[in-house]
């Protein structure tokens, strides 16, 4: 398949049928250990199980052991049906109707139903603090049960990227009776879930133990461990050590690979490093920083591809992009408009008025490696020009949620890849980090509109999408720095690493439930 048919199969799919899970590797059954337990080290660790309150992707391999969502995406980045079946468009775009699943209930023992679907997509639309909500209400107007029990969400505008979003957090599905009754599925989401887990343990941003549930799952490849225990670890050298003990049997570690390298030599433990669609990117906060001049000579004096080739694993890596190099969206001989210049920073400061500097509040989520060493690289290089950079750590499963408070400046940090350019950029300029400049009126809604638009042919909206990239980069707010590598280090007894549905998108965002664990030779 070309990289153009896998964007639009996965932008613009109309109809879809089938069973849900992924592409994992074929295995003997009978070398499944379907009574092991699966230690795993984790740089994140959620508050609360209530899916419309996940603080970060990261979190996302804990909830969804638990919820099913409407439709998933695989280990190709392509969709795939969760309690939806099917998806059709009408034909302006403007309306997606959802046929379920049958024969699945929540484990309060009610369907799961239209009724329910509806209740949750409201929920996660009016819930307080609810972290979906506005990736839903950008787009959604009305949700409504159909006759025939499929499930009608009418849309504000043509929105073919409604599909990714139902992947997400925002298209779990919650028991209607639940929500009626005021259930807390944040501490207790057992009975109000159809999961394949059920929360056994939980130490809010500790650990999380899930237990498989007794009975028949509606997706076969799935659930072939019993328990999964899954704990934060503060820093890369606790994890690998709990690895090396045997404490620990899949790590997710955040370090560089020759680091990794040393780490696991002389021992029988396993890895795979590889590229994925995240970033390590700038974020630079335009109602703390509202003068473009100022943002533009931040850019200017930061070394980026330095950084990336030296600190971040090398040529390959170096990113002036939101999109992967292999995406049919990437713009081949892009000029990124605020290339590394010293001198054209310091005039930019004087035009400014603050040609005799300042101090910088750089925020950076504690013990992510290349976070860490991006700052003191921009530390250095912005040092140069005058100003002064203040690095503050902050836990990193916290960053997102101290960011959105509004209170800092700028801040270095690693996202997650997303499968179009349009959620990219709505998620860090709109929904999550909100990075657009105010001052700039409706320049991005309206390229953000131009990729939505009905009728357009693949060519047309993968020309929008590009656009897009270009209009939103160009307001200086966010900087890409060099594409996330993702690591995992692992016990050769664990099984199908290599194609977990969300690795695409970043080592934290993978998904465990396609994961098994050999039996003992």
């Amino acid at each position: 398949m070309t990289p153009l048919a896998v964007f639009v199969g996965a932008l613009m799919v109309l109809t879809a049928c089938g069973s849900g899970g992924s592409d994992a590797e074929d295995f003997d059954s009978a070398s499944v250990d379907l009574e092991a337990t699966l230690n795993v080290a984790d740089r994140a660790a959620p508050t609360s199980f209530d899916p419309h309150r996940i603080r970060n992707t990261g979190e996302d391999k804990h909830l969804f052991l638990v919820w099913d969502r409407l439709l998933m995406v695989d280990d190709l980045q392509q969709l795939q049906p969760g309690l939806a079946t099917e998806w059709t468009f009408s034909a302006d775009e403007t309306e997606l109707t959802l046929v379920l699943r049958d024969n699945v209930e929540f484990h309060d023992g009610t369907p799961v139903d239209a009724a329910s679907v509806k209740a949750s997509l409201e929920r996660a639309m009016t819930l307080e603090g609810s972290t979906v909500a506005a990736s839903l209400k950008a787009i959604v107007d009305t949700v409504d049960v159909e006759a025939d029990g499929a499930v009608k969400i009418s849309l504000k505008t043509p929105a073919p990227h409604i599909l990714q979003v139902l992947a997400t957090g925002a298209g779990a599905v919650i028991s209607k009776k639940a929500i009626d009754d005021g259930v807390d599925i944040g501490t207790d989401p057992n009975s109000a879930s159809s999961g394949a887990y059920e929360l056994t343990d939980f130490v809010p941003n500790n650990s999380s133990t899930l237990t498989r549930r007794e009975g028949e799952y509606w997706d076969a490849d799935a659930a072939k461990i019993k328990t999964i225990h899954i704990k934060l670890f503060g820093d890369s050298n606790s994890m690998m050590s709990a690895l090396k003990t045997g404490q620990v049997d899949l790590a997710i570690p955040s370090i560089a690979e020759q680091d990794l390298e040393a780490a696991v030599a002389g021992t029988q433990i396993q890895t795979d490093v590889y590229a994925t669609a995240g970033l390590n990117a700038l974020f630079i906060n335009p109602k703390q920083i509202d003068d473009p001049r100022i943002r533009e000579a931040i850019i200017r004096g930061i070394d980026r591809h330095a950084i990336a080739t030296q600190l971040l694993g090398g040529d390959d890596m170096v990113s002036d992009q939101i999109d992967g190099r292999t995406a049919p969206t990437f713009i081949e001989d892009y000029d990124y408009p605020f290339a590394y210049d010293p001198v054209r920073a310091e005039e930019l400061l004087k035009e400014a008025g603050v040609e005799d500097g300042f101090t910088l509040d750089l925020m950076v989520p504690a013990g992510i490696s290349s976070s860490e060493s991006a700052a003191l690289a921009a530390q250095a290089n912005l040092k140069e020009i005058g100003i002064e950079v203040s690095i503050r750590p902050v836990p990193a499963a916290d960053g997102t949620a101290t960011w959105q408070e509004g209170q800092t400046q700028s801040m270095i940090s690693v996202i997650p890849g997303q499968a179009t350019p349009y959620l990219q950029v709505n998620r860090v300029w709109k929904s999550v980090y909100q990075v657009a400049d105010p001052q700039l009126g409706t320049e991005l809604d309206e390229a953000m509109a131009s990729v939505a638009a009905a009728g357009l042919s693949d060519d047309q909206r993968v020309a929008a999408s590009q656009e897009l990239v270009s209009t939103a980069l160009s307001q200086a707010t966010f900087v890409p720095v060099a594409y996330r590598t993702g690591v995992f280090a692992f016990h050769s007894k664990v099984l199908n690493v290599d194609s977990m549905p969300g690795r695409w998108a970043a080592d934290s965002a993978c998904e465990l439930r396609y994961l098994a664990v050999a039996k003992a030779l």
